[in-house]
Formats: structure tokens, C-alpha cells, sequence
């Protein structure tokens, strides 16, 4: 943790998150042709490293809104850091736009975990 990131900053930041999630909300409301990544692209609280990691995140995701790729892979397909990844997947998850689940091998392993796009079926179209 840097010593930047007090609590009161980290209430702030979910704070802002939620007024650009209401913001979005209600010009999706609008009806207006938006862009998928419109909601990312007008969030002014996300990092250039969490609105890049979740890009690529929702080019693997399947129609549930579901991928499963390992920090590693992340970070070597975008080339950055893993630890870079760790702080991108921890800003998506605390500004609302996934969810993120441990999963284990049979034998009781670590595998990669589980990404979870919130809204992701409701707003991709399909190919075709």
C-alpha cells in the first residue's frame, strides 16, 4: 500500500465511482448509440491500467461475461508488470465492473481465477 492511499482517500475514489456509474446509468437511459466501452472511457476515477485490463478482459470473455486468464498472461499480453495487474484488477473491483472468484484443481490447487463482467451480456451484441 502507498502511503497516499489513506482510507479517506479510498472512500473518496468509491464515492466518485459511484457518481460516474449514476452518470452512466442515466445517459445510457437516454437511449443514445453508446459505445460498449462508453462507461470506461467517461469514468475520470479509473486508471489507464485498470480501463486497459479490462478491455482486454471483456475480448476474452465469453457470453456470460465470464474469462478465467492467469495474472501472468495478462501481464504478458499487455506487457506490464503482474503486480500492475494486481492493482488494475483491485481498482476494477472496487469501482463495481467485476467480480473476481478463486478457483482450484481437483487436487486442491491454485488455477486462475475467475473474472466476472457485471452487465457484460446485457450491453455486447452479438457477431454476425
Amino acid at each position: 500500500t502507498t502511503p497516499y492511499r489513506t482510507e479517506a482517500f479510498v472512500r473518496k475514489k468509491k464515492w466518485q465511482c459511484r457518481i460516474v456509474q449514476t452518470q452512466y446509468q442515466t445517459t445510457q437511459a437516454g437511449g443514445k448509440g453508446m459505445s460498449y466501452y462508453e462507461k470506461i472511457y467517461r469514468d475520470s476515477v479509473l486508471t489507464s491500467r485498470a480501463s486497459n485490463v479490462y478491455r482486454y478482459l471483456c475480448d476474452r470473455a465469453n457470453s456470460d461475461g465470464q474469462c478465467w486468464p492467469s495474472e501472468r498472461t495478462i501481464a504478458m499480453d499487455l506487457k506490464i508488470s503482474r503486480s500492475t495487474v494486481k492493482r488494475a484488477v483491485e481498482d476494477l473491483k472496487r469501482c463495481g465492473y467485476i467480480t473476481v472468484e478463486r478457483r482450484y484443481r481437483k487436487n486442491g490447487g491454485n488455477s486462475s481465477l475467475l473474472f466476472v463482467l457485471k452487465d457484460f451480456s446485457k450491453r455486447r451484441t452479438t457477431k454476425g
